[in-house]
């Protein structure tokens, strides 16, 4: 805490990794009924990893959602930084969402984040 302190960057970092940590000390039973969204996946390939999403579900993926997401990467030439004061912009690609936070941190806050988290990262990406 005497690093991060109140800070929006420092909650996130907790806040992920407290929900990720459940996830990796899931007994087997329950990781196996587990599905894990990879937003780097889904980033590089969007459409791609929600129709393997859908596949893993065993539905169809909607025309409806690929023609959204088709929208939505259309638009990719928007900008990918949120407007102040909103957390969240579904107008934006996976790729925008999972990256945009990288150019508005500094380098210690980066390093921070990844003493915290990188080992986790780790360990889900093996599940």
């Amino acid at each position: 805490m005497d690093r991060i302190g109140d800070t929006p960057w420092g909650s996130a970092t907790l806040l992920w990794h407290l929900v990720h940590t459940t996830i990796v000390q899931m007994p087997d039973a329950d990781l196996k009924s587990t599905i894990l969204f990879n937003l780097e996946r889904a980033a590089a390939d969007e459409i791609e990893a929600y129709e393997d999403l859908f596949q893993s579900l065993g539905h169809e993926f909607p025309f409806e959602a690929r023609q959204r997401l088709e929208s939505r990467l259309a638009k990719k030439e928007q900008a990918n930084v949120p407007a102040a004061g909103k957390v969240h912009d579904f107008e934006r690609t996976a790729y925008q969402a999972n990256s945009y936070w990288r150019d508005l941190l500094n380098e210690k806050e980066l390093q921070i984040i990844n003493e915290i988290n990188a080992n986790l990262w780790s360990r889900l990406k093996e599940l």
